[in-house]
């Protein structure tokens, strides 16, 4: 019994073993077994990398175009990409076209500041001189569109400048500057004029107000016309009316002198002056109201006024400088003494939950204050005046009135005033930055390629109609089109997706940002970029695969390893029948012997 009893704790413990042993097996199958990760669950994020990414901050006009004369113009770019840009140059067209009316100076249409590169987040002031052609002419509204392309290589300096970017500008030239302009600043006299006074000499001081130099100038004066025998108001003593031989430079001042007859019974003081020089078209003249007094100007009221004015540029923006100049007229016949012209700065204003917050003023004078003085206008005659001003950078974008105030005196010391206004447009310049740009380097043909842009509105104003795209040659770019339309300040937008080459070989592109800013100028950026599309490769099988080679017939052992489990189970529950069975058989056989 006792044998019994322990062949039974052996078979138990041999299940418990088999029942053990197959939960481990496929513990132990997955662990030894062909299960993988993929390794490439990371989605490939693309960015600039080594390629630089150009952004035109601004474009400033430093100094004032003439026909025929050169100007500085400032470009400010930033390098916002995470690659340098090297040897760097900007190219100009004019209306998108090749330039006609300008020139860099020294011939062409490019300027190469000589620079090595721009570090990845650096800017760059580009300082450029531009020539305005002698053929140009004076135009209406906001002059000659012109266009700066800033374009540079990347680390592989090789091929065409690729990286680019470029921005739109527009330049107003004027005549003033170019041709030789004479105006007549004063006038003195010796002996001074009394009403009895018949004779005088008077000395004009006479202003060239262009840069260019008058060459060989004559300079003639003649008195008005009082009848048909001849008589003039103020007839001329020399000999002749004509003055001969003068050189006049660019802002020089030349003192003419004529000897003078004061016709008792004149009604005015009017005389013209003729001015002509060397290549002159036509000559200049000149109507010059003498401030002589008159026999019937007793009791008239000295009129000061703002005769005109103008703003350089015609629209000023936030951030920059712009200068009034006013031509400020003494209608009357006397002079006016101890002139003061004041400005009224308007106050940048906003609105914040219904709050008007002032923000300081609007235009700010350089160097000099809000008030000007002039010692004297001669009667009948202009004085101008120049005042620069700096336009505050968050100024809102709208035409402001400024008040001017001119304060002055008579001859005899009574003093008046005079109020006007000017008006000075302001706009606010937009400004999108790209903040990441990525394109498939190289892809198969017929497989997709991802493309993606993000971009921001970082300037002071929305912008209307932007829309980005894909350009370029192949008709896979065809479609691919985001329209946003109006993107408002501090906006962020991204476009993205992908197109799939079908032709082998260099796939050249271009992402374009266009929009409209909100002075109706339509701003368009590309950012130009070349896919390498390589064929199409079809997997190649392994003759080794388990999965390509031909079931084998297992052997009769790998038979018996894989089913070694139940072949266990199978005997030890015939062993244990028979155990099971031999005690019956031997308690049977004792029970027959106790009976016998």
């Amino acid at each position: 019994m006792k044998k019994s009893k322990m062949i039974k704790k052996i078979v138990t413990c041999l299940l418990l073993a088999v029942f053990v042993l197959g939960a481990a097996l496929p513990a132990f199958a997955e662990e030894n077994g062909s299960m993988t990760t993929d390794s490439n669950d990371e989605p490939i994020i693309y960015d600039t990398g080594a390629n630089p990414l150009w952004s035109i901050e601004s474009v400033e006009l430093l100094t004032e175009a003439a026909i025929g004369q050169k100007f500085e113009v400032q470009i400010v770019a930033r390098n916002i990409g995470s690659g340098d840009g090297f040897m760097p140059i900007i190219e100009f067209t004019e209306d998108e076209k090749e330039l006609k009316n300008f020139s860099v100076a020294g011939g062409g249409s490019t300027y190469d500041p000589g620079i090595e590169k721009v570090k990845s987040g650096d800017a760059y002031t580009f300082n450029v001189t531009l020539e305005v052609s002698a053929n140009a002419r004076e135009v209406e509204g906001q002059g000659y569109k012109l266009n700066a392309i800033l374009k540079s290589y990347n680390w592989n300096i090789s091929g065409n400048r690729t990286f680019s970017a470029s921005k739109q500008f527009y330049v107003s030239p004027k005549y003033s500057l170019s041709s030789p302009t004479f105006v007549v600043r004063d006038v003195k006299f010796s002996p001074e004029v009394t009403p009895d006074t018949e004779v005088t000499t008077a000395t004009f001081y006479i202003e060239n107000v262009s840069d260019a130099k008058a060459r060989d100038v004559k300079i003639t004066l003649l008195g008005k016309e009082l009848n048909d025998k001849g008589d003039r108001n103020i007839a001329i003593k020399d000999l002749s009316n004509v003055k001969l031989g003068y050189d006049v430079d660019g802002g020089q001042v030349i003192m003419v002198d004529y000897q003078l007859e004061l016709n008792a019974g004149r009604k005015d003081n009017e005389m013209t002056m003729t001015v002509d020089f060397n290549g002159a078209e036509k000559a200049q003249e000149i109507v010059v109201n003498l401030p002589l007094p008159l026999s019937n100007d007793t009791g008239k009221v000295p009129k000061v006024i703002i005769n005109k004015y103008t703003v350089s540029p015609s629209k000023a923006y936030a951030g920059s400088n712009v200068t009034l100049t006013l031509y400020i007229e003494n209608t009357n016949e006397n002079e006016v003494r101890n002139l003061q012209i004041s400005l009224k700065v308007p106050e940048n204003e906003g609105s914040s939950a219904n709050t008007v917050v002032s923000s300081g003023t609007v235009f700010s004078p350089v160097d000099s204050s809000n008030t000007f003085y002039i010692d004297s206008i001669a009667g009948k005659s202009i004085a101008q005046k120049e005042i620069t001003m700096y336009v505050d950078s968050n100024a809102t974008a709208k035409t402001y009135v400024v008040p001017v105030s001119i304060s002055y005196e008579s001859l005899d010391g009574e003093a008046y005033n005079a109020e006007d206004n000017v008006n000075i447009p302001v706009g606010q310049v937009s400004q999108i930055d790209v903040i990441t740009q990525s394109v498939a380097k190289e892809v198969m043909a017929g497989s997709p390629a991802d493309y993606s842009i993000e971009f921001v509105n970082s300037g002071k104003v929305a912008v209307s109609n932007f829309k980005a795209y894909l350009k370029g040659d192949s008709p896979i770019f065809d479609n691919q089109v985001y329209y946003i339309g109006k993107f408002d300040v501090g906006a962020t937008d991204s476009f993205s997706g992908s197109f799939i080459p079908d032709t082998v070989g260099e796939l050249n592109g271009s992402i374009v940002l266009s929009y409209v800013t909100g002075d109706n100028e339509e701003v368009v950026s590309e950012y130009p970029f070349t896919v390498n599309v390589t064929e199409m490769v079809m997997p190649e099988t392994d003759p080794m695969d388990p999965g390509m080679m031909e079931p084998v017939e297992p052997s009769f052992a790998e038979k018996v390893k894989t089913h070694i489990k139940d072949i266990a189970l199978v005997g030890i529950i015939v062993v244990l029948a028979g155990v099971i069975i031999r005690d019956r058989r031997k308690k049977k056989k004792d029970e027959e012997l106790l009976d016998e």
